[in-house]
């Protein structure tokens, strides 16, 4: 039996300013959320639930927050695209969705 190492490619990217979109917003999407206000992405969060962290982050003007499904319209614009809802095949249908309106789209856990 072989084993197959995980697809995929790590990189350090430079987003200071850039708009980044996170769909989810709970516990899986904090660590992304708080990398990428680091790293001075323009971070947008969109989620049908928000945890009162992203809340409290969102409240203090450090990202935008939609609470409410990813739409097809909140592709438009960004930079990148961080699935992080915690359930694997939702987050596999959003960066599907992204790489369809031409946004790349990561894994929070890529670097982890």
């Amino acid at each position: 039996m072989q084993i197959q190492p995980p697809s995929g490619f790590s990189a350090s990217l430079e987003l200071d300013g850039l708009p980044v979109l996170v769909c989810g917003g709970g516990p899986a999407a904090l660590s992304a959320i708080r990398g990428l206000l680091d790293s001075r992405a323009a971070v947008t969060v969109v989620a049908p639930e928000i945890g009162a962290t992203v809340a409290d982050l969102a409240a203090r003007g450090l990202l935008i927050m939609r609470r409410r499904p990813p739409a097809p319209d909140d592709f438009t614009g960004a930079a990148l695209v961080v699935p992080a809802t915690g359930v694997a095949e939702r987050d596999q249908m959003i960066a599907a969705a992204a790489r369809d309106h031409g946004v790349p789209a990561v894994s929070p856990s890529a670097g982890t």
